[in-house]
């Protein structure tokens, strides 16, 4: 389960991808001398990216888009981005001081919408759903 900034993102989500914190740093040589010289100012955000199918029985095209909408919204609430198990799957984790960024569908053909006449996702027919990325922004990254 996703919580972002105490709102759940409800749907089948990957692991998330946090990058590397960006480092703050000056290099400069100097005419005759080999190498080069370093300032360091240490380290800076990163961005966090989590693949997911966002579904949550939504028996209508309009009953998802309202939903993604209502996503759209929240774009830039800050806080604490949780990763938690559900039903002891998953490994959670927690990421302090992240700004949502938002939510993107796959540009491909059969990222959604579409509907889920079989019942697999929410045990209802038909349930419509949506692959995509979200993404945050963690402004600081400290040792916890």
């Amino acid at each position: 389960m996703i919580e972002s900034a105490g709102n759940f993102i409800h749907g089948t989500h990957e692991s998330p991808v946090a990058e590397a914190p960006s480092f703050q740093t000056r290099r400069t040589g100097f005419s005759g001398v080999i190498g080069e010289s370093e300032i360091r100012q240490g380290r800076k955000g990163r961005r966090i990216t989590c693949r997911i199918k966002i579904h949550n029985s939504f028996s209508t095209s309009d009953q998802l888009y309202a939903y993604i909408r209502g996503i759209d919204v929240r774009v830039g609430e800050h806080g604490m981005l949780a990763i938690t198990r559900v039903n002891n799957v998953g490994a959670p984790v927690n990421y302090p001081n992240c700004t949502f960024e938002g939510f993107t569908k796959d540009a491909t053909a059969d990222s959604g919408p579409l509907p889920d006449y079989v019942g697999l996702l929410d045990n209802t027919k038909p349930s419509w759903w949506m692959d995509g990325t979200l993404q945050w922004y963690q402004l600081n990254v400290t040792e916890e």
